[in-house]
């Protein structure tokens, strides 16, 4: 084809990728909780068996609001539930109380 000039453009592209930081990866993400558009923090959990979702209320923290979750996690699907936090046994608690009160009673005299 004459007086027809053709140019042929390479255009260099970069195989190197950066992660970009991702909205979940900049604050901790917990299982049944969300946040408003307002800033508050709400905790929900969907009780499959009945086939509802069960709202546990508005906190002012994530922590609180996934605390909330835990509980209701438990009570409703047992120890075994997929939880934020793990569970803290209170039986050990109770009864490193008791003892420490023995120990003390021990320590006041005509208290044996």
């Amino acid at each position: 084809m004459a007086g027809c000039d053709t140019t042929k453009t390479t255009i260099a592209t970069s195989t190197t990728t950066r992660a970009q930081p991702t909205k979940s990866t900049a604050t901790r993400r917990f299982v049944g909780v969300r946040q408003r558009p307002s800033g508050r923090w709400v905790a929900e959990i969907k009780d499959s068996s009945q086939r509802v979702r069960l709202w546990l209320g508005t906190y002012d923290t994530p922590e609180e609001a996934a605390h909330a979750y835990d509980e209701a996690a438990r009570a409703l699907r047992g120890e075994n539930a997929r939880t934020n936090f793990a569970a803290v046994n209170t039986n050990q608690v109770i009864s490193s109380d008791q003892m420490g009160m023995d120990r003390y009673l021990n320590l006041i005299p005509g208290m044996d």
